[in-house]
């Protein structure tokens, strides 16, 4: 994809042009995450505060997210598409939901739930596992993205006598380039 992408299903992140970009602090990633649940939505402020401080927020919380949304704005700015906006007490991120992989895989399972069953397998058996191999191993759990790799190639070999899609065989292959540096098996 090119343009602004936000990942939200593992560690969240905005990518440019398919490149990390940040945020950098886990406020401005909460602050994200919060604003990309709730996406094209507004965000009360009174919701951020919550979601950052549970309890006792310091007298000067509502600034501090302040200055998150406007470090976050300076990494969407690139890409006149994503727009982040004040409304009232709150913020509104948007943009087209293909750019969010939570909306993505939410779109695919709608897709392969309505659709036709022998196209349902195309739709999640392999694209899903490769994006839970890739969840999987962004959260540092590589040995059981790998672990998903192998149950789904037995499950499409035994079931469907065929081979995982060379995507998944390459994200397969990546995993195991890194488990090989990390020593896991």
């Amino acid at each position: 994809m090119t343009g602004i992408g936000f990942r939200i299903l593992g560690p969240v992140e905005i990518l440019h042009n398919g490149q990390k970009q940040g945020p950098t602090t886990a406020q401005q990633r909460c602050v994200l995450a919060m604003l990309l649940l709730d996406l094209d939505h507004v965000v009360p402020t009174g919701r951020l505060v919550s979601a950052l401080w549970a309890s006792d927020p310091p007298a000067a919380a509502r600034n501090s997210i302040r200055v998150y949304v406007t470090k976050l704005r300076k990494l969407i700015a690139a890409d006149p598409a994503v727009e982040l906006v004040t409304v009232g007490e709150g913020w509104r991120l948007s943009c087209d939901a293909e750019r969010v992989d939570l909306y993505r895989f939410r779109d695919l399972v709608a897709r392969a739930r309505s659709g036709p069953a022998d196209q349902a397998g195309g739709l999640l058996r392999k694209r899903l596992a490769q994006l839970l191999m890739t969840a999987l191993h962004r959260g540092g759990r590589t040995a059981e993205g790998l672990e998903v790799f192998r149950r789904m190639r037995k499950r499409l070999v035994d079931e469907l006598g065929i081979e995982p899609s060379a995507a998944l065989r390459g994200e397969h292959q990546r995993l195991l380039g890194t488990a090989g540096r990390l020593n896991v098996h």
